[in-house]
């Protein structure tokens, strides 16, 4: 979304896992931020051209396992 003189991006995260959402509930949650956290540096830092871009070949995805 637009913000101020440039792009703001918002991640939220969540189990996809009842169970795991039930049992790992705030600390899971604080893993997920810290996660998310530094995904969202690293964007910046590319977006910004403070890092360099990847080159070559990036590995096939893997499809998420169904719960």
């Amino acid at each position: 979304q637009p913000y101020e003189k440039g792009t703001r991006v918002t991640m939220i995260e969540d189990p996809t896992s009842r169970t795991l959402n039930v049992v790992g509930g705030p600390l899971l949650h604080a893993v997920i931020r810290v996660r998310n956290r530094e995904s969202l540096s690293r964007l910046k830092a590319l977006a910004e051209g403070t890092a360099p871009r990847p080159s070559g070949v990036l590995p096939a995805r893997q499809r998420p396992h169904a719960v």
